[in-house]
């Protein structure tokens, strides 16, 4: 899609859509909303607030891997303070979680 059709979507002018682009411009939350809905991506993901394109399902957790892995080396810890940049993270879905959940003791 071009900036053209975009704009005609968005209920904008071509320019405006070259400036959201180039960050001269921020759009409107409804121009958000819609630029999600066109793309199928959430907004999170869309601004870079996450590494997750479609956000998360109410059934899916992230897991930190580090902290996962520091409890499994020390499970009297209370809990972990300080971790390495960047984390590595992945999804969980409810099966792993609750596994996850008892493996490690946690509420």
């Amino acid at each position: 899609m071009n900036q053209t059709e975009l704009a005609k979507k968005l209920g904008c002018s071509q320019a405006q859509v070259s400036d959201y682009e180039t960050a001269k411009a921020v759009c409107s939350i409804v121009e958000l909303t819609v630029l999600c809905n066109l793309s199928n991506v959430s907004a999170d993901w869309l601004i870079g607030r996450s590494d997750f394109e479609h956000g998360l399902a109410p059934d899916q957790w992230i897991a930190d891997e580090d902290a996962i892995a520091a409890l499994r080396a020390n499970p009297k810890a209370k809990g972990i303070v300080a971790f390495k940049v960047p984390r590595r993270m992945r999804l969980l879905d409810l099966e792993e979680y609750e596994q996850l959940k008892r493996e490690l003791r946690l509420r």
